[in-house]
Parts: C-alpha cells; sequence; structure tokens
C-alpha cells in the first residue's frame, strides 16, 4: 500500500495540480487541397497564400510534474489558393485538350481544440501535443474571367460561388519546445473540410505563455 500511495503521490502531486491560462500568437500554413483523390492537383499547378496569422486563446490544468491538459479557442487563419483544373467529366473522359479553369478559393477555419500536453519538468524541455479539434470552416469559389476567358491572376471580372460552410472534428498533433512558462509549437491539423468534398491540411507555428 505504501508502495501504491507514493507512485500515487508522484504522479499526481498536489504541487503540480493547479489551473492556468494560456495564450498565443503565430503563423499557419494551408498545405494542401485535395478533391476526391484524382483531381486538378495531380496535373495542374496551383499556388496557395500560405502565410496566415493564428492565435490562441484558453486554459489548463497541469496534472503532474509531465503532464498537462489543455482546452483553448484557435482562430487558424484567413487563406487564399489560385486553382488551375479542368471539368470533372473532361479529366474522366480522358481528354488531351481540356479546357483549362482557373477559380480563386478564399475562406477560414477556427475551432476549439482539447488536448494532452506532455513536457519533463525541465529548464527546457520537448513537448508533444495530442488531441482534438472541433473546427468550423468558410470558403468562396471566385472563378475568374479577363476579356471573357478565365484568367490565372486576380485581374477581371470573377463569378461567385455560395460559401462552403463545413464543420467537424479531427484531430491534432503537436510537437515543440518548452522553456519556463513559455511554449514554441508546430502544431498539423489534417483533414479541415472546406466544403463538399474538398479537404485541407493546416500547420501552425504558435508561441505560447502559460500564466
Amino acid at each position: 500500500m505504501a508502495v501504491i500511495l507514493l507512485l500515487f503521490s508522484l504522479l499526481f502531486g498536489a504541487a503540480y495540480a493547479e489551473p492556468y491560462v494560456v495564450v498565443g500568437v503565430g503563423q499557419a500554413k494551408l498545405e494542401q487541397l485535395d478533391v476526391d483523390g484524382h483531381w486538378h492537383q495531380q496535373r495542374f499547378a496551383h499556388q496557395i497564400d500560405q502565410n496566415s496569422s493564428t492565435w490562441r486563446l484558453g486554459g489548463g490544468y497541469q496534472i503532474n510534474s509531465w503532464l498537462a491538459v489543455e482546452g483553448d479557442y484557435r482562430d487558424l487563419g484567413e487563406f487564399n489558393s489560385l486553382i488551375r483544373y479542368v471539368e470533372d467529366h473532361e479529366y474522366q473522359n480522358g481528354c488531351t485538350d481540356c479546357d483549362m479553369q482557373a477559380a480563386w478559393l478564399s475562406g477560414d477555419s477556427r475551432g476549439v481544440a482539447l488536448s494532452a500536453v506532455v513536457a519533463p519538468d525541465w529548464k527546457v524541455a520537448p513537448m508533444l501535443r495530442a488531441g482534438v479539434m472541433w473546427h468550423w470552416s468558410q470558403f468562396t469559389a471566385h472563378k475568374v474571367y479577363k476579356d471573357g476567358i478565365v484568367s490565372f491572376s486576380r485581374e477581371g471580372s470573377a463569378s461567385t460561388a455560395p460559401p462552403f460552410n463545413d464543420s467537424g472534428h479531427n484531430w491534432l498533433l503537436g510537437l515543440g519546445v518548452r522553456a519556463g512558462k513559455f511554449d514554441a509549437e508546430v502544431t498539423w491539423f489534417p483533414n479541415i473540410a472546406s466544403g463538399g468534398s474538398a479537404y485541407h491540411d493546416i500547420y501552425a507555428f504558435t508561441l505560447s505563455a502559460r500564466f
């Protein structure tokens, strides 16, 4: 019994059991866009506005010297991408001279995350995060024309499709360095939906402080 009590005190010691507030800012990157496996990305180039600001605000509870749980609101930023593609029916019919299309995809993603954070109680220590994020996204597609012809630039008029509104939950994984009350971390948010059958991955580099 004494051994069990000793192990329990080491794992869940009162010296470390304390709540805290966490705030962070950083940069996010939209990594990919894919639609049902075989589509424009495997044949035609596209451009993505990869830099977007991101921030987080939440709280945590330090369970013991190496384990904490955190819950926070995350704004993953706004993104724009230029997509060059052909219509699905033409691609699937094996066309060799398809009519090229172009569209700007703009939107944002945000959500609420719950995660476990593992980090040794060292002055400078590695940290690992794993959890789940309930997210919601809104993306709008703008088909771009110039002088009646599909254009590969932002110039010219654009016909705008109704916004894609999507929500769901996906896991997240983070890796970083902890120094005192400060964390530097890269977090991966995979398969964030942007409407219909389109998905993207987001990587966020965040500097956070705990109070």
